[in-house]
């Protein structure tokens, strides 16, 4: 809704409606008669179809089949399952729904499974295929992990000095001899004495 502000009201500015932006609403399709000349849905042959999966992905489904025949998956689920970039996911059409684990977080992009199963099969062979790559990325993740974990010990270790010998000398016992009123020891301590 677009709003102009125009002349003060009691020290507020009055805003006037200028235009309303209507939004496309997903109404359910009129049926025509005959009934032959209506769209029926492809699994079922059931009418009316669902107007956003037959505008969008181009399925003539009614709403009872839409989500009984049809799988839909999420853009984070065609990355890391399919080994999917941003670039090729781009190309394929989506629906939006609000993110069900957060209102503020951005909205949700669904695709058709189907496609992007297909795609991946073109691009990596076969699905066996991309179960090797995800293994191989999996060990290489594991493998840098091991080495940062070895790495970070080899620091404790040189600043604990574990793993050097260190050598430990014998207790030293002073013995002190009396010269002059000085006691004077081995090691070269030096402790004068008085007398009251």
């Amino acid at each position: 809704m677009k709003k102009e502000s125009s002349s003060e009201e009691c020290g507020y500015f009055k805003e006037i409606e200028t235009a309303i932006e209507k939004l496309p609403v997903n109404e359910e399709q009129n049926i025509e008669l005959p009934l032959e000349k209506n769209k029926t849905c492809s699994f079922c042959g059931g009418i009316p179809i669902d107007k956003e999966f037959y505008f969008t992905f181009n399925l003539k489904t009614c709403n009872k089949c839409k989500f009984k025949n049809i799988s839909l998956i999420t853009k984070n689920t065609c990355i890391k399952e399919y080994l999917l970039t941003q670039e090729e996911i781009a190309s394929f059409k989506y629906i939006t729904r609000p993110n069900p684990h957060k209102g503020n977080w951005s909205d949700m992009q669904l695709y058709l499974k189907n496609e992007i199963e297909d795609f991946s099969i073109k691009k990596h062979k076969s699905l066996e295929e991309i179960e090797k790559i995800k293994l191989t990325r999996k060990n290489n993740l594991l493998e840098r992990k091991k080495r940062k974990i070895k790495t970070k010990i080899k620091e404790l270790k040189k600043k604990t000095f574990l793993g050097k010998e260190i050598e430990y000398k014998e207790k030293h016992v002073h013995n002190f001899v009396n010269k002059n009123g000085v006691s004077v020891c081995d090691c070269g301590l030096i402790v004068e004495e008085e007398e009251f």
